[in-house]
């Protein structure tokens, strides 16, 4: 079976960024609540926020190889922005027929019972936890239940607030709670089903990103440590749990 790969231009040039721009101090800060605007900058100007957006619609045209490979290296570099969740949003609105807004977007996460919901008075309603960086982003992607189907919905700022949750880092995640209208929606077909498989593809993405930096930190640390004369690279032990990291 024929594997379609990504193309090596994508990969150097979102890597050579990330890596210059996505320091710890920037990454520490963001975590803090500062908004790395510099860096979200960088990477739309670079068409990286965009790249799963068809030309037709205004946006990079990359292939799904294309965008799994910045996925991982969102992972890869830990990125405080919704760069993963801005592109699976693009791609999702796309394949719906709707517009793809400019700026960092998110996605309400599909575990459970987290569609929003018609209420009688005409808004929509619900809550959603652990919404990946909402405080900053202008529009959340989310799926809507329907009379017989999950539909799809786009909504803005004013449609949601944010709540308390333990354990929430304070610049990243949030739970949501939604009361307001969506600014678009797509109510053919089923979405919940796609949302929920590339999500996890998305998320596996950067999970594998993030485990290759690991292993990248790790054998460069043991080739640095000595302990009893020698690297302790050299150890078997060490050598095996290096083994087993990159496996």
């Amino acid at each position: 079976m024929l594997m379609i790969q990504p193309d090596p231009i994508i990969v150097e040039t979102v890597d050579r960024l990330l890596g210059e721009q996505c320091s710890a101090e920037v990454i520490n800060a963001a975590e803090d609540g500062q908004w790395p605007a510099s860096l979200w900058q960088s990477l739309e100007d670079a068409g990286a926020t965009q790249a799963w957006v068809p030309e037709a619609a205004g946006g990079g045209g990359a292939s799904i190889a294309d965008g799994f490979a910045i996925t991982r290296l969102a992972g890869k570099h830990a990125v405080p922005v919704p760069l993963a969740e801005t592109l699976l949003a693009g791609y999702l609105l796309a394949a719906a027929g709707l517009e793809v807004p400019t700026g960092p977007l998110t996605i309400a996460p599909v575990v459970g019972e987290t569609e929003f919901w018609l209420s009688a008075q005409g808004s929509f309603e619900g809550s959603a936890r652990r919404v990946p960086c909402v405080r900053n982003a202008g529009f959340m992607v989310a799926t809507i239940a329907g009379d017989a189907r999950v539909g799809l919905g786009l909504f803005d700022r004013s449609s949601w607030r944010i709540g308390e949750g333990d354990g929430i880092v304070k610049g990243l995640d949030a739970n949501v709670h939604l009361h307001g209208e969506a600014i678009a929606i797509a109510d053919t077909g089923d979405w919940r089903g796609p949302l929920l498989l590339l999500g996890a593809a998305v998320r596996s993405h950067q999970i594998a990103g993030a485990l290759e930096h690991m292993l990248a930190q790790s054998i460069e640390y043991a080739q640095m440590r000595n302990q009893f004369g020698r690297p302790i690279s050299k150890f078997q032990a060490v050598q095996h749990n290096l083994a087993v990291l990159a496996g």
